[in-house]
């Protein structure tokens, strides 16, 4: 039997994601993402709260006015965005945004 010697362990893992073949590379998140960028929001938008995600599904919205909104409403959705809780982290609430809509905005908990 061969031995792998422990620099390719860490670019070819055991565990793979389903069609993934590739090298890994390790990055820093930091590098790769953006966290809560600043926003301008429109008059009226779609308001997420955080009972509004239930583990992976958006559940409810609703509508709120710019002047109305709660402290928490501050950044626009975008196509793409991973939105996790910070508060009560143990539930595991966290959705991928991939509506087409540009008028969502998630609650910054």
């Amino acid at each position: 039997m061969a031995k792998i010697d422990d620099s390719v362990k860490k670019k070819v893992p055991e565990l793979r994601f389903k069609g993934f073949t590739d090298e890994w590379e390790e990055r820093k998140l930091k590098d790769i993402a953006q966290f809560n960028p600043k926003t301008v929001l429109p008059d009226e938008f779609e308001y997420v709260d955080l009972e509004s995600v239930v583990g992976t599904e958006m559940i409810s919205h609703r509508t709120e006015s710019k002047d109305q909104a709660p402290s928490r409403a501050q950044r626009l959705a975008q196509k793409g965005d991973v939105f996790y809780q910070t508060v009560r982290p143990y539930q595991m609430n966290n959705y991928l945004y991939d509506l087409p809509y540009d008028n969502y905005v998630f609650s910054t908990g």
